[in-house]
């Protein structure tokens, strides 16, 4: 069953489109990220899930039921926001209980002076304590229970907005870019965490962010949205394989893919870029035909300038990661020059790591190289069995 389904959702803000025309189910249990640019619409259709906006066209289900025009308190959702969000005159404890205390206690209960009179609400507390007590612990807070969130790190304020949207029992959990706050290692850590509490409680949830590393190392899918529309939806193994397009290509992986423009030549002759080199890639293209082709880091190999079939290369910039090195290499093509990044060995095939601007040949596995037509989508290539480097003739 799904746990959240959007049809044909739109959202318009004048005449600009922020929603157009959506189509996403999240089946339940299924971690899936919304990934994009700030302004493509990813806050806004969270926010429409969340029942804090509302759609101008089409639906909204959520475990099954229409959502469509439900108010927010009415939709069972439970949303972790970037700034946490926290009651900063709470405690901890008070932080976590706040959705159980409106869920499940009169108005009259919530006061201290009058609930212990009763025998019923005073059940009705100690069960709410138990539970903001087996969620505290599950997120090793049990030791920071009565402690004011400005007495708390930004990771714990973090894992209070956590608890207080588990504590609840949601049928979907809503992320809101909540680890853009955090330091870099930290956000390591809570990607686990986050990821871990995801698979023990199994809930649908949705997970907006611009940081594609999140989105691969946390989702089982990912939305890459452009403009307000969904470029493609796929696991992230088949976003990073197989884009659909170019700026699917360009969002997903990292180092960022590199790009080569190229021209389809005559009699299948595979690909010219630029004056010296071509890459025998053929395509059901026309001759004269303009495309890119895109190349990831692992797909390079660097060599000697003397190399057959290796592009002449100049460095222009070497990053030393321990194991690896990102080696930035410009590569002759079109009218200038396209830049490439070599992930190798932290030594390279000569023994020793490349300097700024040394002369190199760069092999490429033209098996997973990705092509694309001049409009930007993706297209089948079949490589041939050798690069040539030659003179190629343009008209």
């Amino acid at each position: 069953m799904a746990g959240v389904e959007l049809e044909n959702v739109c959202r318009r803000f004048g005449a600009h489109a922020a929603i157009e025309n959506i189509n996403l189910t999240v089946d339940e249990g299924e971690f899936v990220a919304l990934v994009g640019p700030s302004g493509c619409g990813k806050s806004t259709l969270l926010r429409m899930i969340a029942g804090l906006d509302w759609p101008d066209e089409g639906h909204i289900r959520i475990a099954g039921r229409e959502a469509t025009g439900v108010p927010a308190a009415e939709r069972n959702v439970a949303m972790v926001f970037q700034n946490y969000a926290l009651y900063p005159h709470l405690s901890v404890r008070q932080n976590i209980a706040t959705p159980l205390t409106m869920r499940r206690l009169k108005a009259w209960e919530r006061l201290p002076l009058l609930w212990h009179a009763s025998g019923a609400s005073r059940r009705r507390h100690a069960q709410i304590d138990t539970d903001v007590h087996e969620v505290a612990q599950a997120l090793g807070l049990g030791h920071v229970l009565d402690l004011k969130p400005g007495a708390l790190s930004g990771g714990q304020r973090q894992r209070v907005a956590l608890g207080r949207a588990i504590v609840r029992r949601p049928a979907a959990f809503l992320y809101d870019e909540p680890l853009s706050n955090l330091d870099a290692e930290l956000r390591t850590t809570m990607r686990t965490e986050i990821a871990d509490l995801h698979r023990r409680i199994g809930v649908a949830s949705v997970y907006v962010t611009h940081d594609q590393v999140e989105a691969m190392t946390m989702a089982d899918r990912i939305a890459v949205m452009r403009a307000g529309r969904i470029l493609q939806f796929a696991s992230p193994a088949q976003l990073y394989a197989q884009p659909s397009c170019i700026e699917v290509a360009r969002t997903i992986g990292t180092p960022c893919i590199g790009l080569l423009p190229a021209r389809v030549l005559a009699g299948s002759g595979g690909l010219a870029v630029g004056m010296h080199s071509v890459l025998p890639l053929h395509i059901a293209l026309a001759a004269g035909a303009d495309v890119t082709v895109g190349l990831r880091s692992e797909h390079l190999h660097l060599t000697t300038t003397d190399t057959a079939g290796a592009l002449p290369a100049r460095v222009t910039n070497v990053e030393y990661l321990g194991a690896d090195v990102l080696v930035h290499v410009a590569v002759a093509a079109g009218h200038g020059e396209a830049r490439l990044v070599v992930r190798a060995a932290s030594l390279d095939c000569a023994g020793r790591t490349p300097v700024t601007g040394e002369l190199l040949g760069v092999r490429v596995d033209l098996s997973r190289a990705l092509v694309f037509d001049a409009q930007g989508q993706r297209i089948d290539a079949v490589a041939g069995h050798t690069m040539s480097t030659q003179r190629v003739a343009h008209g």
